[in-house]
């Protein structure tokens, strides 16, 4: 079988990284392209493959008149602007060929399949591999059609549980001048840019990136919060999205880091701007003492990579709560939520003193994964070419 794996974004990445490289390990011909060298180009380095870059239409047409596939299998990405080329948006307009796509994360699903600011649905693809029934019910909702969508599992998380050794685990905190202090890990996202704006992104979830790490820094500022933490020093991390990189909303997040006002020992506040290729978010993920983020698929990879680790969702203002929140995790009841402003120290407070071993329950319970996502959107792919 021959398989063209395309992806635009990180998560995107992961899941067509993982499931391709189950079908090289199987002997099936597989070759791999990214729209974005810095988004899915550093999930496939991560997975080890060699892949090309394809950011046009005409890049794209000849890959496939070249290569000729079997079967495409693609991610899953919206556009963040009018008229945006979207990898995997643009196959689906090509003839003659079956397409397969991964959703990573369960949310903004007609989004992926429509032009900007539309739910026209315009690239669907043959099927559609998604997480699990939570997923299908608002696919339905958003229009998408109930034959086209198939439960499979997201292929990377098959391959992040235990993935980090002892030693990689104390190499990782070495290198980022940590040793016995609690390392908090906040996981920014380009949340204003998928909006539209701040004032869209505002309107639309009640907050942004910058919200919710101004919450952050705030409860970093207050002495008192250190009552939580017994007299081990802390050390908070921010984490960039590739995208907040590329597109240099990066500054207003450091300038936010920069004006605030962090002054008591043992507790600095940084960025990772200039981290290392090689401490990618599974290195630092599986580092952090402590995870935080407002909604994306770096919380179940921090679920899934150590279910006894506690994870905070900042979502300061948040116009959809609990049952409706954005982050599934949450909606599972597997995260701390703060929906209000000034709510870290009683966050702080719930998951630093839940046990462990509930929490690790809760997580395998919740989540009841099998390893076995990847084969079945294999099977999917299979299915799709004899059909």
């Amino acid at each position: 079988m021959k398989v063209l794996a395309l992806a635009y974004h990180t998560g995107s990445g992961n899941s067509v990284a993982a499931t391709g490289r189950e079908l090289l390990r199987k002997g099936e011909n597989v070759i791999f392209a990214a729209q974005d060298r810095a988004q899915a180009g550093h999930a496939f380095d991560n997975y080890g493959l060699q892949y090309s870059i394809l950011d046009s239409n005409q890049g794209l047409m000849s890959a496939i008149t070249s290569f000729r596939p079997d079967v495409i299998l693609t991610g899953t990405s919206p556009q963040l602007e009018k008229g945006e080329f979207v990898l995997e948006q643009a196959v689906t307009q090509t003839l003659g060929t079956k397409i397969v796509s991964v959703i990573d994360a369960p949310l903004n699903y007609a989004a992926r399949f429509s032009d900007y600011e539309t739910n026209n649905l315009k690239y669907l693809p043959d099927k559609i591999a998604v997480i699990g029934d939570s997923c299908v019910g608002k696919m339905v909702e958003e229009g998408i059609p109930r034959e086209i969508i198939v439960k499979t599992g997201n292929p990377h998380f098959d391959h992040i549980s235990g993935r980090k050794s002892k030693s990689e685990i104390l190499e990782t905190r070495k290198a980022l001048g940590i040793s016995n202090e609690f390392f908090i890990l906040y996981g920014s996202d380009y949340l204003s840019t998928y909006y539209g704006g701040i004032h869209e992104c505002r309107n639309e979830i009640g907050y942004t990136e910058l919200d919710a790490l101004f919450e952050l820094a705030n409860w970093s500022n207050d002495p008192s919060n250190l009552e939580a933490f017994q007299d081990v020093d802390v050390k908070i991390l921010v984490k960039p999205h590739p995208r907040e990189i590329k597109e240099g909303t990066i500054s207003k997040l450091q300038d936010l880091v920069r004006e605030t006002q962090i002054g008591f020992v043992g507790h600095t506040i940084e960025y990772l701007e200039n981290t290392p290729e090689s401490l990618n978010m599974g290195r630092l993920l599986a580092a952090s003492d402590l995870h935080t983020a407002s909604f994306s698929s770096s919380m179940f990879e921090s679920l899934l990579e150590n279910p006894k680790r506690p994870l905070i969702a900042i979502e300061p203002n948040a116009k959809f709560r609990h049952e409706e929140d954005l982050a599934l995790s949450t909606r599972l009841g597997l995260t701390v939520p703060v929906y209000e402003r000034h709510g870290l120290h009683k966050a702080f407070s719930e998951a630093l003193t839940e046990d462990p071993k509930i929490r690790e329950e809760k997580v395998n319970r919740a989540l009841s994964l099998d390893g076995k996502s990847s084969q079945r959107v294999i099977n999917l792919l299979q299915e799709v070419v004899s059909s």
